[in-house]
C-alpha cells in the first residue's frame, strides 16, 4: 500500500515538473504592420461587428502596364488602372437563422489599361480592365440548408461558381480567370439571376444557374433582364473532388460544365447573307490539382464555330507557393491559346492568339502585396503583331 502511494506521488511530481518545463505561449504581435488590415481593427469594432454577423471588406488594387514593343515617347504605350471594392456581408447565423447571407458589393474603376489602345488582343492584359465607373456590382441573398443545398438570388458574378480556377487566381491576364469563349455574366457586367448548388456527397457538387442575357454596366438588372429580346443564359455542371492524403496536401477538383444562351444571334461567317439563330452554347472543363506547394490548372472550352467567336480556348497554369526564401509568396507561369473565326484585324481565315504570362507575387504583409508581371502576346487578336508587356500590380486590404 505504501509503495503504491509513493509511486502515485512520484508520478504526480513528474507530471507537475513536465508542466513547469513547458515554454510559455509567445505573446501575440499587436503591431500595425502584423495586422490583417491597413486600417487596423478599428479598436475592436471589426470583431464586434463580426460577432454580430457583419463583415466589411475594402480592397484597392492599382497597376501599371507597358507594351515594351512600343518604346518611343510617341507611342506612350503605358497606362495606370485603379480598382476599388467595398463589400458588406451579413451572416444571419450568429443572431437570426443558420446558413443565410446577404451581400452587397460596390465597385469603382479609374484610369485605363493598355489592351485596346496598345496591344489589340482579345485576351485582356488585366482582369480588372473596364471603363471608368462606379456601380453596385453585386447584391444577393444566399441560403445554405444543412450543408447540402444552397441557392443564391440577385445580381451576381456567375464566374464565381462556373469559371474562376481555384488555384489560378493569381494570374493577371483576364483569360486565366474568365473563360473567354463563355458569355457568362461576370465582372464588370454581373447579371441578375439565380444559382443552385447540391452537395449530396463529399466528392460531388451539382450546380446550375440562370442569368439575364445582356447585363449592362451600372444597371441593377431589373431594367435589362426582362426587356423584350434580352434573352437569358443558363449554365449547368458537375464538380468532382479528390483527395490523396489525410493532410490534404495532394488534392484537386474537376469541373465539367455546359452553357446555353437564348436570344437573337447572327451566324459568324463572311457570307453576305448570314443565318439567324435563337440560341448558342458550348462546353468547358476546368481541372485544378494541388501537389503539396505546387498547383496546376488546366482549362478548355469549345462552342460551334458558326455560333460564337472566339470558339475554342485552351489554357494551362502552374504556380509554386511557400517559397524557401518567402513562405507567403507565389511564383507562376501560364500559357493559353484562343482561336477565332474572324480575327480582330480582318484576316479572312481563322487565326490563333497565344499568350504567355509569368508573375511573382510578394506578400509583404497580410494586407499588402506587390506583383511584377510579364506577358507575351503572339498574333494579338488572331492576326496581329507580337506584343511584349510588363507591369506591376499592388493590392492593399484596407
Amino acid at each position: 500500500m505504501h509503495a503504491a502511494i509513493i509511486l502515485l506521488l512520484l508520478a504526480a511530481d513528474a507530471g507537475a515538473g513536465g508542466e513547469a518545463d513547458e515554454e510559455p505561449e509567445a505573446p501575440k504581435d499587436t503591431r500595425w504592420i502584423a495586422g490583417d488590415h491597413a486600417t487596423t481593427e478599428w479598436g475592436g469594432a471589426r470583431t464586434f461587428l463580426q460577432d454580430a454577423g457583419f463583415t466589411v471588406d475594402a480592397i484597392y488594387v492599382g497597376e501599371v502596364f507597358a507594351n515594351l514593343s512600343k518604346t518611343s515617347a510617341r507611342d506612350a504605350a503605358t497606362d495606370y488602372l485603379g480598382h476599388a471594392d467595398l463589400q458588406l456581408t451579413f451572416d444571419t447565423t450568429p443572431k437570426l437563422w443558420p446558413g443565410g447571407k446577404f451581400l452587397v458589393l460596390a465597385q469603382a474603376n479609374h484610369g485605363r489599361s493598355i489592351t485596346e489602345d496598345y496591344v489589340g488582343a482579345y485576351s485582356l492584359i488585366s482582369n480588372l480592365e473596364g471603363p471608368e465607373y462606379v456601380q453596385l456590382g453585386e447584391f444577393f441573398f444566399e441560403q445554405t440548408i444543412k450543408g447540402v443545398f444552397m441557392f443564391r438570388l440577385g445580381k451576381q458574378d456567375s464566374n464565381r461558381d462556373f469559371g474562376t480556377p481555384r488555384y489560378g487566381g493569381n494570374f493577371i491576364n483576364n483569360s486565366f480567370g474568365a473563360v473567354p469563349t463563355v458569355p457568362m455574366p461576370s465582372y464588370y457586367t454581373q447579371g441578375l439571376g439565380a444559382y443552385f448548388q447540391l452537395d449530396p456527397i463529399d466528392w460531388l457538387t451539382i450546380k446550375a444557374g440562370i442569368y439575364e442575357g445582356q447585363p449592362q454596366l451600372a444597371s441593377f438588372g431589373f431594367d435589362t433582364a426582362f426587356r423584350p429580346g434580352a434573352g437569358f443564359v443558363v449554365l449547368g455542371g458537375v464538380t468532382l473532388k479528390h483527395v490523396f492524403d489525410d493532410a490534404r496536401r495532394f488534392r484537386g477538383t474537376t469541373s465539367i460544365s455546359a452553357w446555353g444562351q437564348y436570344g437573337s444571334f447572327t451566324e459568324v461567317t463572311s457570307d453576305p447573307a448570314p443565318r439567324a439563330f435563337t440560341s448558342t452554347g458550348g462546353l468547358f472543363l476546368i481541372h485544378d490539382e494541388h501537389f503539396g506547394t505546387w498547383t496546376l490548372n488546366v482549362r478548355g472550352a469549345w462552342t460551334p464555330q458558326e455560333r460564337q467567336d472566339p470558339f475554342l480556348y485552351v489554357g494551362l497554369g502552374i504556380a509554386k507557393h511557400d517559397l524557401p526564401w518567402a513562405h507567403d509568396d507565389t511564383v507562376g507561369m501560364g500559357w493559353q491559346v484562343v482561336r477565332y473565326t474572324q480575327p480582330l484585324a480582318g484576316l479572312p481565315d481563322p487565326g490563333n492568339e497565344y499568350a504567355l504570362e509569368f508573375f511573382y507575387k510578394a506578400r509583404l504583409t497580410k494586407f499588402f502585396s506587390v506583383q511584377p508581371d510579364f506577358q507575351v502576346i503572339i498574333n494579338a487578336g488572331g492576326d496581329g503583331p507580337l506584343a511584349v508587356v510588363a507591369g506591376m500590380r499592388f493590392k492593399v486590404k484596407l
